[in-house]
């Protein structure tokens, strides 16, 4: 019965165009999980751009970070 609920969350936030790994994150399921239970789901053209916009941004801040660090050395 949780596993239906928990589903459905994936689901649901799959829909408003949460990546796998923030739908893992949030309804505390495995990557697996939230990656079988949303297969289905296609993402709009906008949700899509959004994702891998926020993609490139997290690799740019974590460069950013590891430089700073190496720097700081």
């Amino acid at each position: 019965m949780a596993k239906s609920r928990e589903r459905l969350m994936a689901r649901e936030l799959r829909r408003q165009g949460e990546s796998i790994r923030e739908i893992a994150k949030k309804v505390g399921i495995s990557r697996s999980s939230s990656s079988a239970w949303c297969r289905d789901i296609l993402l709009t053209p906008e949700q899509t751009e959004l994702l891998i916009q926020r993609d490139k941004d997290g690799g740019a801040k974590g460069r950013l970070v590891s430089a700073e660090l190496r720097k700081a050395e």
